[in-house]
């Protein structure tokens, strides 16, 4: 019989050996045909008789301690791994092995740590994980995840940093058990829930238990068996899952426009809505009905006119707009059942919202018209007045003329006068004088 201690592990060999892990007395087998389990022989010591996991390969085993790794072969220990060997701590809490033959190490330490099978050599690899590891998968196309302890689910890579957190639709930070399936979904389980990425899609789902199932997940208590049903271990049982069994739900859910709500009033739904100008508060309300899941479907919208884009997808039933002012606008609403199908089906209302009279075409030519009567007439006043003001400077010029040519004529006459009295005064000198030939006679 077992001892009376917490199992910790219990996995088989190729050969249908069994071997129990327990939480203070070691590990145990049971070999095909044997009545009795078998205690085997590992160093002296209460941390080395805490087994935290056990992985077999063929006719070796490995055991995952609290004082380190152990390398078993035919029940003898070949190899010991600690920190003298490399690792970054000695309590060793989970083991995985790869589809190359790496065998990861779960330690207390963040830090990523495998083991070559073959070589037996101890290798850091970098990471930038924040929190320390806690469960490990490999998918379908070689890629290793990680769940941490804090801060979701990583893919290590070498070029790219992948990661699933709460902030991506995870029901938790806090990773224990982790899993690929046969559709290459990644299966991982909280406390109180358990999320599904779908990895090619990039789309997280969220599973919460129903009724008394907490959904309670145990460190590493999951696996596949031979027939690809997955098995996750809670503290109320097994779950098992058939993932060929699980057919997506391709049907669109119906849609309706339930209300328009414009500043508080009610107004019918019609496919097209006028309305006077002003700005306007307006609230859409609308419902995808689902038969599967229905309380899993989600909505985009779009207001063209006023959006820049379409809206993430949410489960928000309505979409509010608190200032909408005069211009055209068409809202559209598309709906997503809870496996991402959907979105051919838009339904559209359009909004008119009045423009004010002075913005309107008529009050607009109006203007214009009168603008350019106004101008008109400005400049016929202006030619009026320049025409004026020409008239009284030809007048004035004509004026200035004629008094010049009477000063002239004046001018003139006054000096055939002076030249007359000349001539007349020069006549008298000359009959009153004798002529200047006749002086020396006398």
């Amino acid at each position: 019989l077992l001892p009376e201690s917490e199992k910790t592990k219990v996995t088989f060999s190729e050969n249908g050996t069994m071997y129990v892990g327990t939480k203070r007395m070691g590990v145990y087998k049971l070999a095909p045909g044997a009545e009795e389990f078998e205690q085997i022989r590992m160093p002296a010591g209460h941390l080395t008789n805490r087994i935290n996991d056990i992985l077999v390969r063929g006719d070796v085993v490995w055991v995952a301690t609290d004082d380190g790794l152990y390398q078993l072969l035919n029940d003898e220990v070949i190899a010991e791994f600690s920190m003298q060997s490399g690792l970054p701590h000695n309590a060793v809490h989970g083991l995985y092995e790869d589809s190359q033959g790496r065998i990861w190490i779960e330690t207390p330490d963040k830090d990523l740590t495998i083991i070559d099978r073959m070589i037996s050599d101890v290798q850091m690899v970098g990471s930038d994980l924040r929190e320390k590891p806690t469960c490990y998968a490999e998918d379908l196309d070689g890629n290793m995840w990680i769940g941490t302890d804090g801060s979701g689910v990583w893919m290590v890579s070498s070029t790219d940093t992948v990661y699933y957190d709460v902030n991506s639709g995870m029901g938790s930070q806090y990773c224990y058990s982790l899993i690929c399936d046969s559709k290459n979904n990644l299966w991982v389980g909280h406390r109180g829930s358990l999320s599904r990425i779908n990895i090619e899609q990039e789309r997280v789902d969220v599973f919460h238990g129903t009724g008394d199932e907490t959904f309670e997940f145990m460190p590493n208590a999951s696996c596949l068996d031979e027939n690809d049903l997955m098995w996750l271990g809670t503290v109320d049982g097994l779950l098992r899952y058939d993932a060929e069994k699980d057919v997506m739900n391709k049907i669109e859910p119906a849609l309706n426009l339930v209300s328009v709500d414009i500043s508080d009033s009610i107004h019918d739904v019609f496919d097209e809505i006028r309305l006077g100008y002003g700005e306007y508060k307006i609230r859409f309300e609308y419902v995808g009905i689902s038969f599967r899941r229905p309380d899993e479907v989600t909505y985009q919208y779009f207001l063209e006119g006023d959006d820049l884009a379409w809206s993430d997808a949410d489960s928000k039933n309505y979409a509010t707009y608190n200032r909408l002012g005069p211009g055209e606008y068409t809202f559209m609403v598309k709906c997503f059942n809870s496996d991402g199908f959907g979105g051919e089906n838009i339904h559209e209302v359009k909004i008119f919202i009045d423009k004010p009279f002075w913005a309107k075409w008529w009050f607009i030519l109006i203007c214009l018209v009168s603008a350019v009567f106004a101008v008109r007439m400005i400049i016929v006043r202006r030619e009026a007045a320049m025409k004026r003001n020409q008239e009284y400077l030809q007048r004035e010029l004509d004026a200035r003329t004629r008094e010049v040519v009477e000063q002239k004529e004046l001018l003139e006459v006054t000096n055939k006068d002076i030249t007359d009295s000349i001539v007349y005064a020069k006549n008298i000198q000359k009959a009153m004088l004798p002529a200047p030939d006749a002086l020396p006679k006398l």
